[in-house]
């Protein structure tokens, strides 16, 4: 089962959530938010629940977050976040714990400090602070357990500074520098444990064909092959090959592509994927167990919300139509359970 949650409709933030069916190729509702949220953050536990933090209503940053009964499909309270945000970037660790990070506060400042959430107590306390304050940045966890936050916006300007959270000693460390300082990025963990950066916008705003690669083991970026078109706000997913896919985004022109294409991590290149039926920006894109991937929602190239899916197939490297959301929505969130 797939969830998506809350996000941006035709009428500002969305408190409903959907759950959709690989099996039967239908979705059907979740129940709905207590409170409606965009740019917010979502983890699966390993317990299988899922917990929601943070984003943006109609008043402002928040602080809350809830929780989504897999079992009984219900939402409750998880406590408040000791500090309003948005934009943040949240994982949950190993051991069971969920640390959040980043992000802006109240005043649209973007933030250094991070956050724990105690799936047992049900409460957050607060971590290390990073070194450097960021926003729509990504951060995920590497095959030792630690994790890699990277780039984003701090405060005035894209970075290309990195960081490293010690997941035993809860603490953040120096990782080095991407080639390029971007926002609005994708990152995906490969098989061999490196991590690959795609896409994005520079300084300037431009989007990007350039893609780098961090080793974990010398701490270090590298450059990688170049992605045949530019795009930020896309998605990317790695495939049960090692393969790793990217779709839509803006492109070169700040409008929303129809583009996909797939990195080959063993010869280092991208090749065309095949296109998406509709053209389609800050959506959502979750590989299924059967080794598809599905494309949900976003902002198609005239802002407006979107309700229709597709699924892609590695085999014959073609999408085709899957059921619609029963509502359109765009920078939501979406987890497989």
């Amino acid at each position: 089962m797939i969830l998506a949650v809350g996000g941006e409709g035709n009428n500002g933030p969305l408190a409903s959530t959907e759950l959709y069916n690989p099996t039967i190729n239908a979705w059907s509702s979740a129940g709905d938010l207590a409170t409606a949220r965009v740019s917010f953050q979502m983890v699966l536990l390993p317990c299988g629940n899922v917990v929601v933090s943070g984003g943006i209503d109609d008043d402002g940053t928040l602080a809350s977050a809830e929780i989504f009964n897999s079992i009984t499909r219900t939402w409750s309270a998880a406590g408040n976040l000791t500090t309003a945000r948005g934009f943040s970037q949240m994982v949950a660790q190993s051991g069971g714990d969920v640390l959040t990070a980043g992000g802006i506060d109240s005043n649209h400042s973007a933030l250094a400090s991070a956050e724990l959430y105690n799936s047992s107590t049900n409460l957050w306390s607060t971590a290390s602070s990073m070194a450097t304050a960021r926003d729509s940045f990504q951060m995920l966890q590497l095959q030792d357990g630690n994790l890699l936050a990277a780039a984003g916006v701090d405060n005035t300007r894209p970075a290309n500074s990195e960081e490293l959270y010690n997941a035993t000693a809860a603490t953040w460390s120096a990782a080095g520098r991407l080639q390029t300082a971007k926002v609005y990025f994708q990152t995906a963990l490969l098989l061999s444990g490196k991590v690959l950066a795609a896409g994005g916008a520079d300084i300037n705003g431009s989007e990007l064909v350039s893609t780098d690669l961090y080793n974990p083991i010398t701490n270090a970026w590298s450059t990688a092959g170049s992605m045949a078109t530019a795009r930020d706000c896309f998605q990317m997913v790695r495939l049960q090959s090692g393969s790793v896919l990217a779709a839509g985004g803006l492109d070169g022109n700040h409008v929303a592509s129809a583009s996909a294409e797939v990195y080959n991590p063993i010869t280092n290149t991208w090749s065309a994927a095949g296109s998406l039926a509709m053209a389609r920006a800050y959506f959502q894109m979750v590989l299924l167990a059967d080794g598809s991937v599905l494309a949900v929602g976003g902002l198609d190239s005239n802002d407006n919300p979107m309700a229709s899916s597709e699924r892609y197939n590695p085999i014959t490297n073609l999408w085709s139509a899957a059921s619609s959301m029963a509502t359109a929505r765009g920078l939501f969130q979406m987890v497989a359970l």
